[in-house]
């Protein structure tokens, strides 16, 4: 049991490090637009706004991006399905929180448990 208890440990820190590293490049790129969004907008020049595909994710990502993202997608379609909003904020945050929540308090639960027996 020790050995499917690493291997499920392992899984979860994974799934919890792909999860969080998607939501960290977009938060990264998210304010950085906004922020360049607003100097733009405070010298009265008209703001130059990035284009989002239907997920809220830039069209201009580079491919290791895509990939992480991707396997997101993958570990958080889920909860991402319920999710009805306009607000990109919500679209990635709440699958961020209940994914870190699931993977990674849920299975290193699972570990412990599967460890313990």
């Amino acid at each position: 049991m020790k050995t499917l208890a690493s291997l499920v440990r392992f899984v979860a820190i994974a799934a919890t490090v792909i999860i969080a590293v998607s939501f960290a490049t977009f938060a990264w790129v998210e304010t950085g637009t906004a922020s360049k969004e607003q100097t733009i907008a405070a010298a009265g020049q008209p703001a130059q706004l990035q284009q989002y595909d239907a997920r809220g994710r830039p069209l201009n990502r580079t491919k290791m991006r895509i990939r992480i993202d991707s396997a997101n997608d993958q570990l958080t379609a889920p909860i991402e399905n319920q999710l009805h909003s306009e607000n990109r904020w919500i679209i990635r945050g709440v699958p961020f929180l209940l994914g870190v929540l699931f993977w990674g308090l849920g299975g290193l639960l699972l570990a412990r448990t599967l460890e313990q027996s």
